[in-house]
């Protein structure tokens, strides 16, 4: 079963100074990331949301432990509260 996960962050830098430091030192961690899709979207002038979807849910706990560390460093560096969701696709119809 597919699973997304979604990523909201405000910072009080702006979402283009954000930007500069995820392209600088994220996108190398995220490249490596089992995650069949990804997208950025600002949400904000200091706010922006990843949405990231995944196979399985063991794509993602793989993905969570690749990353928790980055994560926690870039919300240091650029001073945001990040919120993460993450839950199984379901289709119905």
């Amino acid at each position: 079963m597919a699973w997304i996960r979604t990523i909201s962050w405000t910072s009080k830098l702006s979402y283009a100074e954000c930007m500069k430091h995820f392209r600088k030192e994220l996108v190398p961690v995220l490249a490596e990331s089992p995650a069949t899709a990804m997208q950025m979207t600002q949400i904000g002038p200091n706010a922006g949301m990843l949405i990231q979807h995944f196979e399985n849910k063991r794509a993602l706990n793989q993905h969570d432990k690749a990353m928790a560390d980055s994560r926690k460093q870039a919300a240091k560096d650029l001073k945001m509260r990040m919120t993460v969701h993450d839950g199984e696709v379901k289709w119905s119809r």
